[in-house]
C-alpha cells in the first residue's frame, strides 16, 4: 500500500499529524451526521485551520507564520458539514485535478493549493486541489465553494481580525 502525502508545506504536514492524532483519540459522538461534532483541517497555502488542536496558523509572507488558539462554534461546524453534504463533498476524489488538455491549457500564477479534511464519527474524507490549472472542473468548483465558506467563517472571527497583516507579495 502506498501512502501519498499532499503536496503542501511543512505546516500542512504538522496540521495533518495533529488531526491524525485526534482521529486516533477517543471521540464521543451522538446522533446522525447533522448533530455530531465534526473535526476540520483546512489548509490553503501556508494558512491552516485545525479544529482538532483548536488552532489557526496564518501565513505572514516575509515574517514567520503565526499560530494562535482558534475555535469554531458547533453551529459553524454543522454549517460547514451541511454545506459539505449538499455539495457531495464526501463523494469527491481525494485529489481533484482539472482535465489537462492542450487545446484548453490554462495556467494561473500565482495560485493556491488547498487541503480540506472533514472527520465525523462515521466518515473521514480529504480532498486536495489547486487553482494553478484554470481549466473548467466541476469537482474543484464544488470543493472551492466549501473552502470559501470555511474561509468566510475564519475571517468573520475577531481572533482572525486581530492578527497582523502579512508583509510582502500579497495580503
Amino acid at each position: 500500500m502506498t501512502i501519498r502525502l499532499p503536496t503542501v508545506s511543512l505546516i500542512a504536514l504538522l496540521c495533518g499529524i495533529a488531526i491524525s492524532l485526534a482521529i486516533l483519540g477517543p471521540y464521543a459522538y451522538a446522533g446522525d451526521a447533522r448533530t455530531q461534532d465534526v473535526t476540520i483541517l483546512f489548509i490553503v497555502g501556508k494558512n491552516c485551520l485545525d479544529t482538532a488542536s483548536a488552532s489557526l496558523t496564518k501565513d505572514l509572507v516575509i515574517d514567520p507564520p503565526i499560530t494562535v488558539p482558534f475555535t469554531l462554534t458547533q453551529e459553524e461546524k454543522l454549517r460547514i458539514l451541511g454545506w459539505a453534504d449538499s455539495l457531495a463533498f464526501f463523494d469527491l476524489p481525494s485529489h481533484i485535478a482539472p482535465p489537462d488538455t492542450s487545446d484548453l491549457g490554462c495556467i494561473q500564477s500565482p495560485c493556491d493549493r488547498y487541503l480540506l479534511t472533514l472527520v465525523t464519527s462515521s466518515t473521514r474524507h480529504s480532498a486536495e486541489w489547486s487553482t494553478c490549472n484554470c481549466n473548467p472542473c466541476a469537482e474543484r468548483d464544488r470543493a472551492l465553494s466549501l473552502a470559501h465558506l470555511v474561509w468566510q467563517l475564519i475571517e468573520s472571527k475577531e481572533e482572525y481580525r486581530r492578527l497582523p497583516q502579512p508583509r510582502g507579495a500579497y495580503q
